[in-house]
């Protein structure tokens, strides 16, 4: 994810969160009523054509089988997520959020991680906001599911070399609108406030929020066997696919 102009998660080595101290966040979930499709001011207009809110749709559907799923819960953590996997690129550190990525979203976010330190570049994000979350895609397959929500942010963006402390791009004070498609996926298996999990490898009760290792014998768990977790992040673009509902 980025606050200029690059998907995150995509291997293009410009997609990488941003490198900052986040000075405030504020969450405000709400439906979106509008979008947009690149990086503008906050002010600008947006086209909604390109992630439709199906959030009731969907909703029904995923308590179909889990009834105790709810759109406002989840846009919830999806928000936390995207301010949680900020921070942690902010401090070059994704062990803390670990348990938040798939295995192949996390590999090449550490790629991407390492890529802008040898660079020199340290991106920053202040006065996050994200300020609309809703559901606007989900497919089913044999033994697996994928939610897409659409997120929207503002934020204040810019960066700066590493050793001057010299912007290098953006401001301080240009407040920007960006949105993002971010898509989870979780085994079929996997229910809202399901009962405890237990641990293959020792049969300790597991808490998959612990860094996505067990808290008793220190072995990692496939996230995705638990709970929701991140296999896409990208910005929304005016060539972004509408994925719809497939099941």
């Amino acid at each position: 994810m980025t606050g200029c102009d690059s998907d995150y998660g995509d291997g293009d080595g410009e997609g990488g969160l941003v490198c900052a101290i986040i000075t405030m966040i504020i969450l405000t979930i709400g439906m979106a009523k509008e979008i947009s499709n690149k990086k503008h001011p906050a002010t600008k207009g947006a086209l909604s054509r390109l992630a439709p809110n199906r959030t009731i749709e969907i909703e029904k559907l995923i308590q179909q089988t889990d009834p105790s799923f709810t759109f406002g819960k989840f846009t919830s953590f999806a928000a936390k997520v995207y301010v949680d996997i900020q921070l942690a690129w902010c401090n070059r550190d994704l062990k803390p959020v670990r348990h938040l990525f798939h295995d192949d979203l996390y590999n090449t976010t550490n790629i991407q991680i390492a890529e802008k330190i040898r660079q020199g570049v340290k991106y920053t994000y202040e006065n996050i906001t994200v300020d609309n979350c809703y559901l606007t895609a989900y497919q089913r397959s044999n033994d697996a599911e994928y939610l897409t929500c659409y997120l929207r942010a503002r934020m204040i963006d810019y960066q700066t070399d590493e050793k001057t402390g010299k912007i290098i791009r953006g401001n301080k004070t240009t407040m920007w609108m960006l949105e993002y498609k971010m898509k989870f996926t979780r085994s079929l298996e996997r229910k809202t406030d399901g009962e405890n999990t237990i641990c293959p490898n020792c049969c300790a009760p597991l808490d998959i929020q612990y860094g996505g290792v067990c808290e008793y014998c220190g072995s990692a768990v496939n996230a995705s066997e638990y709970d929701w977790v991140l296999s896409e992040f990208t910005t929304l673009r005016p060539n972004s696919v509408d994925e719809g509902i497939q099941i």
